[in-house]
């Protein structure tokens, strides 16, 4: 019975898919039997990928649940599991449509195949007649070897097509073959070249900046904005296609003549649309200064601007193509002229006008209701316009400089943009920067960024032609001569500046005067480092002032030597980097798949994202995502501190995102050349805006990127560390878990069946008891002195029991009482806050296990008179409540 119902539900869904391929098909576009069955084909091939996709990630989850961290995927496995059975029927779906897409064009072949006979048949019947008529045997013959013509050329056809791709086939495995064993030779392993490295997809790359170039005249402007353009070129051009032909075949008829005058009447059009000139580059470093100048003037003590300048340019230049900066601007209706300079202004204000919720230029063109809004379809042209320039650069007319760093073979480095960490523009509202600097080690090598011919000044190389300069600046081990005649790529000698490589670049204008320009237009591609800063308060509570007190503490014991100025730095830029949580990645604020879920941090693939798959093709530098609390990376340069934290984690059996292991591998795992300037700057005494800069500049890598920022941040954790109150004030007194049995103040024991231990006081409980979670009889636990200090005294009580009281630097008094035995620590003695004093105990008035710790202003305790709630040792605000556990 169970089984004939099994047979009759799966002969129902059978039926139900048969239905829906039907419906699927008929829902096929196309016009004839054949394009329907290509988009069949097609479906179905994207279905059965699909499916094997899904079948794949529902195995992967089905396997990890069964594992105990697999635990709470049950959800992501039933949605899993719904997704694989939709996938299941999409493909059998696309199936059926396909198969039936097969029938009908077999069909239609056959009916075509009988259409053809019956047209053959008829043909040789009417030739025959024609033969029998002396006058028109000559037309019959004459069709007659046409046709024999037409069959011996389509049989050229088909024997010259099979001998090209059969060439081309034979070619191509040779050459492959040769590619693999090249690469084997020069110690590659036995593969293919990869695809973004052959010389074929450099080719394709330069084709396309050629045709970005003319889409950029007028030409090309006016054709991808006006869709009419297109529609009324492209169809004549379609339908032209079997006139030609014709033209090929019968030179001599009155159409081939016709047709010849429209292609030509066509082409001369085409020839009469004169190219525009692109926004020249004088205008463009005008409007570049324009906006550096308006930074400076707006920036305050609370917010320092740098705006993304390349982004407003690139805007304008998109919708005002050869515009000047002085040129009459109409979008917005004012008493006064305006110009274009006005419309960069007004562009600024939109984007920072609200300090808290900075805009971008993508967002100004696509939402809200000023004039910076574009058209649906001017909004496409311009994320087109986008996409080609992350893959040709932004200024594709002006890139007359090479990479100054890279060599052309070094192709990972020499393709990657290059980074400008100090650019060029205004520093204040009156001073200009002519200058700007690229990333770069001190030492590295240095290559000439163009021809021309050298002048060597002191610590300067400088190469001129006839319109440029350009200018090395403080420069070592320099390669070249005075007067020299140099190529571009030629090494000129190395950098001597700890801040990066500072080049400066002018062009000749029309008055014969050199004009500094914008570095960053001429090379193919930059990214700039400088970004708005907005100085906020941080709020150092809860679990930042834990973690920041956590990795303070753990430095010191690491690094007995280190300063408070030298941690404050470096916190103040992991405050920046990952708000101090070791459990951050790149792009994790993303959503999902680049973004994180709950099992994310544990996934390799996940974490080795790299800066493509994370900024939507952009930053191809980055290999391997930022992660912790310094977002340490692994990048195109050579770099792999991801790669070594993840080595590190694995070596010490930890989690990479324990708190704990992170400041162990800055110490221990990290690159040497790091770990040396780290413990430089942490045991600095110098200021800490400037310990800041130099662990930006030096640690991080990332010079001047949200400088200000990084530097408040660093004042105030440095003001949290040396404040004598907060939590900050104290350590733990255990190493483990610990509870409070009895809190501070009148409680139900100090005012009720207890009254009589607290009848002093008035009952209330001067202090607060904890206790070392799982103690027990025969275990002797440890305590630690939770500040540092000096022993006032140690003694003991029938009440108390033993008991030890440190004087506090600001005076005060901390009591431990009820400890194991008397400690042998004298008066006078200084010790360190985590340095172990006593063991925990049960002596005095009680048979609990427990301390009681008092914090008073005098030495005499349990009076009522000198106590202080003891609760701001523990926590930032607040007593502490009965039952309490605290993790240290």
């Amino acid at each position: 019975m169970v089984e004939q119902r099994s047979i009759k539900v799966r002969f129902e869904n059978h039926r139900a898919i048969r239905k829906e391929a039907k419906v699927a098909y008929r829902n096929l576009k196309g016009k004839s039997a054949k394009i329907r069955q290509a988009t069949a084909r097609s479906y179905y091939l994207d279905s059965k990928r699909a499916l094997k996709v899904t079948k794949r990630q529902y195995s992967y989850l089905k396997k990890i649940s069964k594992n105990p961290e697999g635990e709470g995927l049950q959800n992501q496995l039933n949605q899993s599991r719904e997704e694989l059975q939709e996938a299941i029927r999409r493909h059998k779906v696309s199936r059926g449509a396909s198969r039936l897409a097969d029938k009908k064009v077999k069909r239609a072949e056959v009916r075509k195949l009988g259409l053809r006979t019956a047209h053959n048949q008829a043909r040789r019947q009417g030739e025959d007649l024609l033969r029998d008529n002396e006058t028109l045997e000559d037309i019959a013959d004459a069709r007659h070897h046409i046709r024999d013509v037409k069959r011996d050329v389509d049989f050229s056809k088909r024997l010259a097509k099979y001998t090209i791709n059969e060439g081309v086939k034979n070619s191509k495995t040779l050459y492959d073959v040769g590619n693999r064993s090249y690469n084997l030779i020069r110690g590659r392993g036995f593969m293919r070249t990869a695809k973004v490295d052959r010389w074929e997809t450099k080719l394709q790359n330069q084709l396309k900046k050629i045709r970005y170039r003319i889409s950029q005249t007028r030409l090309g402007r006016w054709g991808k904005n006006t869709k009419e353009f297109v529609g009324f070129f492209s169809k004549p051009f379609k339908l032209m296609a079997k006139p030609v032909l014709h033209v090929l075949t019968n030179p001599l008829s009155l159409a081939s003549y016709l047709i010849s005058f429209i292609v030509l009447f066509i082409f001369s059009f085409f020839m009469s649309l004169s190219p525009t000139i692109s926004q020249d580059e004088f205008d463009l470093n005008e409007s570049w200064l324009t906006l550096s100048k308006k930074d400076r003037e707006k920036s305050t003590d609370k917010v320092d601007y740098w705006t993304n300048i390349d982004d407003v340019i690139f805007y304008m230049n998109h919708r005002y193509s050869g515009y000047t900066i002085d040129e009459a601007w109409t979008e917005k209706r004012m008493s006064k002229p305006l110009t274009m300079r006005h419309a960069l202004e007004d562009i600024w204000d939109h984007l920072n006008k609200d300090e808290d919720k900075l805009k971008t230029m993508m967002e100004l063109a696509q939402k809200g209701d000023t004039w910076i809004k574009l058209s649906k379809d001017d909004l496409e042209e311009y994320k087109e316009a986008l996409e080609n320039a992350q893959e040709l650069g932004r200024y594709v007319a002006y890139q007359d400089l090479d990479n100054p760093l890279y060599k052309e073979d070094d192709e990972a480095n020499y393709q990657s943009p290059l980074v400008i960490v100090d650019r060029f523009g205004y520093t204040s509202k009156t001073e200009l920067k002519t200058s700007s600097h690229i990333r770069a080690t001190q030492g590295q090598d240095v290559l000439a960024a163009m021809d021309g011919t050298v002048t060597i000044k002191g610590k300067k190389v400088i190469i001129e032609d006839k319109s440029s300069r350009l200018t090395y600046h403080n420069m070592a081990g320099i390669r070249v001569k005075d007067g020299e005649e140099v190529k571009t790529q030629t090494l000129i000698g190395q950098n001597n500046s700890g801040n990066g490589l500072e080049m400066t670049y002018e062009k000749k204008d029309d008055d014969d005067k050199w004009v500094p320009v914008n570095i960053g237009f001429y090379f193919e591609r930059v990214t700039y480092n400088q970004t708005t800063s907005v100085l906020t308060d941080l709020k150092i509570d809860g679990d930042l002032a834990q973690r920041s007190r956590a990795i303070r503490d753990r430095i010191k014991k690491k690094i007995p030597k280190a300063t408070d100025n030298g941690i404050a730095a470096m916190l103040g830029n992991f405050a920046t980097e990952s708000g101090i949580n070791p459990k951050r990645a790149e792009g994790d604020y993303l959503a999902p798949p680049v973004g994180a879920t709950d099992s994310s941090w544990d996934d390799p693939n996940w974490l080795s994202l790299g800066g493509p798959a994370i900024y939507n093709g952009a930053y191809p530098n980055i290999i391997h995502r930022g992660l912790g609390l310094g977002q340490w990376t692994d990048t195109a340069d050579g770099a792999i501190r991801h790669t070594l934290l993840l080595n590190f984690a694995k070596e010490k059996n930890k989690k990479w995102y324990d708190l704990d292991l992170q400041i162990d591998f800055m110490m221990e795992g990290d690159n040497p050349y790091y770990r040396e300037i780290l413990r430089e700057i942490l045991t600095s005494e110098e200021d800490v805006e400037t310990l800041t800069k130099r662990f930006l500049n030096l640690w991080e890598g990332n010079a001047g990127d949200k400088l200000l920022e990084r530097q408040n941040n660093a004042k105030q954790i440095l003001q949290y560390l040396k404040s004598s109150g907060g939590v900050g004030k104290g350590g733990h007194p255990f190493n483990q878990p610990y509870t409070v049995l009895q809190p501070y103040g009148f409680t139900p024991w100090s005012t009720g069946a207890g009254y009589y231990l607290y009848a002093a006081s008035g009952g209330k409980h001067t202090g607060v008891d904890i206790v070392a979670n799982g103690v027990h009889d025969g275990v002797d636990i440890p305590i630690f002195s939770m500040t540092d200090g000096t022993v006032y005294s140690v003694s003991y009580s029938d009440l108390g029991g033993h008991a030890i009281t440190i004087q506090l630097p600001d005076g005060k008094y901390l009591y431990y009482g009820h400890i194991k035995y008397a400690p042998s620590l004298s008066a006078g003695t200084k010790v360190k806050k985590g340095e172990q004093i006593a063991v925990l105990g049960r002596s005095g008035a009680t048979d609990v296990y427990h301390i009681h710790l008092e914090l008073s202003t005098s030495p005499i305790i349990s009076s009522g008179q000198y106590d202080l709630d003891p609760s701001s040792l523990f926590q930032d605000s607040g007593t502490l409540q009965q039952n309490q556990v605290i993790t240290p």
